[in-house]
C-alpha cells in the first residue's frame, strides 16, 4: 500500500480543487518508495480544462535539487477537471517517459478527479515486466500524519 503524508495530499487537494485547468505536480521520498513525503506543483507550458502539459525543464531542475537534498523523485500526479478516472492514452505515454527516464523500481502516477465538489485521488503503479513491457496497476493508498509511524 502506498502512503502519502497527510499535508501533501491536502496541498495536492487544495490545488486541484481551487482551479478551473488541469494542474500537476512531482512526488518525492526520503525514507521508502512506498511513502511520499514531498510534493512540488510543476508550472504548465500550456493547460486548459482538458489537458496539462508539464514544464519539464522545471521539473528537471526541481528533480536535481532534490537528489542533491537525498530526496528522490518517485512520482507524478496532475488533475482532471472531467470526471475521468482512467489515465488518458497521453498520460499513460507520458509515464512510460518518466518510469524510462528516471529508471525507478515503480513510479506513482497519481490523477486527481474533481467532479466540482470534490477532489478523489487515484494512484497507479508503472513498473516494467521482462525489461520489455510497461505494466500499469491501480495502487491503494493512505494518507497519514507527519507525526505518526506511517508503517501504521
Amino acid at each position: 500500500m502506498l502512503k502519502i503524508r497527510g499535508d501533501v495530499l491536502a496541498n495536492i487537494k487544495q490545488t486541484f480543487a481551487s482551479s478551473s485547468q488541469e494542474q500537476g505536480f512531482i512526488l518525492g521520498c526520503m525514507s521508502c518508495i512506498e511513502q511520499l513525503e514531498y510534493c512540488i506543483r510543476i508550472p504548465a507550458v500550456q493547460s486548459g480544462i482538458y489537458y496539462y502539459i508539464p514544464d519539464t525543464h522545471e521539473a528537471d531542475r526541481i528533480i536535481k535539487l532534490w537528489a542533491s537534498q537525498g530526496i528522490c523523485f518517485c512520482g507524478f500526479i496532475h488533475s482532471h477537471v472531467i470526471n475521468k478516472k482512467q489515465l488518458s492514452e497521453n498520460d499513460i505515454e507520458f509515464a512510460k517517459k518518466l518510469f524510462s527516464s528516471y529508471k525507478l523500481p515503480v513510479l506513482w502516477f497519481g490523477l486527481g478527479v474533481f467532479d466540482g465538489a470534490q477532489c478523489e485521488i487515484f494512484f497507479y503503479s508503472v513498473t516494467q515486466k521482462n525489461n520489455l513491457d510497461i505494466v500499469i496497476l491501480p495502487v491503494l493508498y493512505k494518507g497519514y500524519d507527519r507525526m505518526e509511524n506511517a508503517e501504521k
